[in-house]
């Protein structure tokens, strides 16, 4: 009597570009025959993720703000469903967190003259990791750059005794900190005009 609406959550429709994960008991089940089985439908199209603004303190030591776009898609739905909960949520993570530790451990010269090289190492650290998980990163954007003219303090990043002289080291590698540096000195006499400097 209730065929013509229990068929309907008897029936799972997997679409072209999804791939089924067919598990019995807890186990999975590659050739499919009759039985109480759990059908997991996994994406496999290239998605792309966003990462939004994060403040990252670089060698130099400036402070930045840097954003990001991360392409990838599910390579082995098996590893997907099996090795990881949630591989999305997984995968925005760990970019987040590896881009932070990867361009703070670049100068502002670097980091803006060789951009493509820097997400390309980014790129290599997320993959070696998310493979384990049936992930593939396809590619890795680095899209804006964003300076503050804020100066972290030599103090809170470099120890004291040997502050003068690493400093000079990091100043002489990336002379746009020369610059910031100069303009928060001049920051530091406020006048009564407002003036908006922009660095090309």
């Amino acid at each position: 009597m209730t065929f013509p609406i229990s068929v309907c959550f008897c029936l799972q429709v997997v679409t072209e570009y999804e791939e089924p994960v067919i598990m019995r008991f807890g186990h999975v089940r590659k050739n499919v025959s009759r039985g109480p089985d759990s059908l997991t439908k996994v994406d496999m199209r290239t998605k792309a993720l966003e990462l939004p603004f994060q403040e990252i303190f670089t060698k130099d030591p400036l402070i930045i703000d840097v954003d990001g776009v991360v392409y990838y898609r599910v390579q082995d739905a098996f590893l997907a469903v099996t090795k990881i909960s949630d591989a999305d949520a997984a995968t925005s993570l760990l970019a987040k967190a590896i881009m932070k530790n990867t361009l703070g451990s670049q100068t502002l010269s670097h980091l803006i003259s060789d951009r493509e090289k820097v997400a390309k190492e980014i790129q290599a650290l997320l993959d070696n990791i998310t493979a384990d998980w049936g992930v593939t990163i396809e590619h890795v954007e680095i899209k804006n750059v964003k300076t503050r003219v804020n100066v972290v303090s030599p103090g809170n990043v470099i120890p004291p005794p040997r502050a003068a002289k690493e400093l000079s080291l990091f100043l002489q590698d990336s002379p746009v900190s020369i610059q910031l540096r100069c303009l928060k000195a001049d920051s530091a006499h406020p006048s009564p005009r407002l003036s908006t400097i922009v660095f090309l």
